[in-house]
């Protein structure tokens, strides 16, 4: 096993994750944090920078919602597609899986909520939606690097929080 390696990366997922699948680099652990129960104000859809989305979002909220709900499929599928690849993939029950489903992605919901978890450890009899439990190896590689993803998240997230902050004042 190698060493734990966290990476910063300024960028939209549904943009960025099948990039990564197409250049044939497959993280350890994919996540998302977005704020996906929120698609006007919580995600950014695909081709879209941050002025651009705050004056979709005032001119037509609808149309806004309906690229964001776009983007938020190709990015689960993205995901979906980098644990098929042996990537370990979740996330905190923000929504995303359930917007892929309503785009299309049948199969949204084969990777973890987190959220839903009382405990990392106890879920390795448990088995997910796909009908397949998560092996003592993948939980001994997730929880080793989740400390480290932990704390890397906290700083991209003031990184990016402070990236919003400085574009808005």
């Amino acid at each position: 096993m190698g060493k734990a390696l966290s990476i910063g990366l300024v960028g939209n997922a549904a943009e960025i994750l099948p990039e990564m699948i197409k250049r044939g680099f497959i993280p350890d652990i994919v996540t998302d944090q977005t704020s996906a129960h929120d698609p006007l104000n919580g995600y950014l859809p695909i081709g879209v920078n941050l002025a651009e989305g705050e004056k979709l979002r005032n001119t037509n909220p609808n149309e806004y919602i309906k690229q964001s709900k776009a983007s938020m499929a190709i990015h689960v599928q993205a995901m979906l597609e980098m644990q098929r690849k042996g990537a370990v993939a979740f996330d905190y029950g923000n929504n995303i899986r359930q917007v892929a489903l309503d785009e299309g992605v049948a199969n949204a919901f084969d990777f973890r909520d987190l959220s839903q978890r009382t405990s990392v450890r106890s879920s390795v009899k448990e088995k997910d939606r796909s009908g397949g439990s998560l092996c003592q190896e993948t939980q001994k590689i997730f929880i080793k690097q989740m400390k480290s993803f932990y704390v890397s998240f906290r700083i991209i997230r003031i990184f990016a929080t402070g990236l919003k902050w400085r574009e808005k004042n």
